[in-house]
């Protein structure tokens, strides 16, 4: 680089300039600072140390220039959903360590399919917190979880590609593991071992989010985030859902979609509602409060007005237990949208119809929900609402 340039200003002032070549537009790039010195020797002295504090910082520059870091870097800038973000956070940390200064252009196919076999074979290292000691431990991964891990790799070249960062995305030539394709079959509740669920449920909250799912298909989120305005006219507004992340409030977002639901209720679901509403108004009262018109599933342990939801991780959380508790099969809160699905389907709701209902595409909700209920033995012929109905009978629970 050439030499920089010292000169005296007024009282005891001096300034020194040193260029560093120039941007790839053409601009003139240059450190520059003025400082106080009594003469000139100790002004030189001052501007040999900051020649060395900026060479210093201009290699790490030109070392950290073009590396996967700096494409990750920002890619981070351009902000992504809270959620989605946090859920990344630890695979963009592990690409970081593992790839972070290397150039990007310079990855190839090779060094992903490496990098995929070694977490396959070797998993990962997790910390944790245990009585306020940090520890860690070593944890095997799946290969759905190192497919995760391919397709954000992917997904940060692609947006390296576009801004022109890397000439090509090699992810594209990669070959991550297999995923076995699970049938979700297996994890859906068949309508008896439903009935015993609810049978055995005493929670008025547990029993009324159950209900909702297994008749709107809703997600964990968008039942968390259901509001008694979001109810007209007998349908359903689906347009957001929630979440809670650690260390943070409950936040709103809208649908995994996108797009905003309007579902037609079955008319014992519409009943059942009213009834549960009765009860949250009752609950509220009976401990001295005002009732507000704030989440259907309302978390009356920390907010007697029934202003607060419940966050999407409670309700997994009690359905685990509400299995353990039926001596039923562990099957997933999630089981209930599939089941949602299969019933429509097995009652010859046409695809369109029952994709529009679920938030899903055509051909997706053929790939996912043709498929027999199994123990439930569903005559084809019966509808949803008449399928539910026996589920429908909401005695008074506890506000739990």
């Amino acid at each position: 680089m050439k030499a920089g340039n010292l000169r005296q200003r007024a009282n005891g002032k001096w300034q020194y300039r040193k260029p560093y070549g120039s941007y790839p537009d053409g601009r003139r790039r240059e450190r520059s600072a003025v400082f106080t010195a009594k003469n000139q020797t100790e002004a030189e002295r001052i501007a040999r140390a900051l020649v060395a504090k900026w060479d210093r910082e201009f290699d790490a520059a030109a070392t950290y220039r073009g590396t996967v870091a700096e494409l990750l870097d920002e890619v981070a800038r351009r902000g992504r959903a809270e959620q989605t973000d946090y859920r990344a956070r630890s695979i963009r940390a592990r690409i970081r360590e593992r790839f972070g200064t290397m150039q990007a252009n310079a990855l190839t196919a090779r060094d992903l399919d490496r990098w995929y076999d070694d977490l396959m074979k070797h998993g990962v290292v997790r910390e944790y917190t245990s009585k306020g000691e940090t520890k860690r431990r070593p944890v095997k991964l799946t290969a759905s979880t190192v497919h995760h891990h391919h397709r954000e790799m992917h997904a940060i070249l692609a947006q390296g590609y576009k801004w022109d960062m890397v000439e090509r995305n090699v992810a594209d030539k990669a070959t991550p593991p297999k995923v076995r394709k699970v049938d979700q079959a297996e994890y859906m509740p068949t309508l008896p071992a439903l009935r015993v669920m609810l049978d055995t449920c005493t929670n008025q909250n547990v029993r009324m989010g159950i209900l909702l799912a297994a008749a709107t298909g809703c997600r964990a989120g968008e039942l968390s985030a259901l509001r008694w305005q979001d109810i007209r006219n007998g349908i359903l507004y689906v347009a957001e859902s929630g979440y809670k992340l650690p260390k943070q409030g409950y936040q709103r977002k809208e649908t995994k979609s996108g797009a905003a639901k309007a579902l037609p209720l079955p008319a014992d679901l519409l009943r059942a509602l009213e009834a549960h509403r009765v009860w949250q108004v009752e609950s509220c009262a009976r401990a001295g409060e005002t009732a507000v018109e704030g989440p259907i599933l309302a978390n009356l342990r920390d907010d007697l007005t029934a202003a607060k939801p419940y966050p999407p991780q409670w309700l997994g959380l009690e359905w685990r237990r509400l299995c353990a508790k039926s001596g039923v099969a562990p099957f997933k809160l999630h089981g209930l949208r599939h089941l949602h699905g299969s019933l429509l389907t097995d009652a010859g709701v046409s695809l369109a119809a029952a994709a529009k209902r679920q938030g899903h595409g055509v051909a997706v909700m053929a790939d996912r929900y043709l498929h027999a209920v199994g123990d439930a033995d569903i005559q084809a012929a019966n509808v949803i609402g008449a399928e539910l109905s026996p589920l429908f009978a909401l005695p008074q629970g506890e506000p739990q």
